[in-house]
């Protein structure tokens, strides 16, 4: 079982002298797991591990314990460097005891930093020669292309004057 023992070995000769020799051990056989998580989900916060921050919270570590980082199957380091590309990237985290106790806990997301600038392809309905940009329509439709599945925010001489949901197109 876990923790201290002692154990003692007697040695008698023929003419009964005894001597005894003893030595005590802690057995360690176990080790926490640590926990490892997004720090900032800017995607559906803890569902879709879906973010555009890099950064991990993992649990503190015991004070015998040496920490390494895998990033997308690199060689583990001591500190973690955070990856940059965009797209899925997986971090294990690896503790290793005094003791040679081994855990891990790996967390995979998709890293998004980047987003496509709009495209606006018109709008609707354009009264004069089509193409010129002059109307008399106050209740313009406006046409054109988004990041798909991104909030489009439409702002008319800096104020917001409508949201929408781009599909999963575009």
């Amino acid at each position: 079982g876990q923790g201290s023992h002692t154990v003692v070995v007697t040695d008698t000769d023929a003419a009964g002298n005894t001597a005894n020799a003893s030595i005590t051990f802690n057995l360690d056989t176990v080790i926490a797991t640590p926990t490892v998580a997004l720090t900032n989900d800017s995607g559906s916060s803890g569902s879709d591990l879906l973010t555009n921050d890099a950064a991990l919270t993992v649990s503190a570590a015991a004070p015998d314990v040496t920490r390494s980082y895998s990033v997308d199957g690199g060689l583990g380091s001591a500190t973690y460097t955070a990856p940059t590309g965009q797209g899925s990237h997986t971090v294990v985290v690896t503790d290793t005891d005094a003791a040679g106790n081994t855990a891990n806990a790996s967390i995979t997301f998709n890293l998004d930093t980047v987003i496509a600038t709009p495209v606006i392809t018109g709008f609707t309905s354009d009264s004069g020669t089509v193409g010129d940009h002059i109307t008399n329509d106050t209740s313009l439709m406006i046409n054109g292309t988004a990041e798909a599945n991104s909030t489009v925010t439409v702002f008319q001489n800096g104020v917001s004057i409508g949201t929408a949901l781009a599909d999963g197109s575009g």
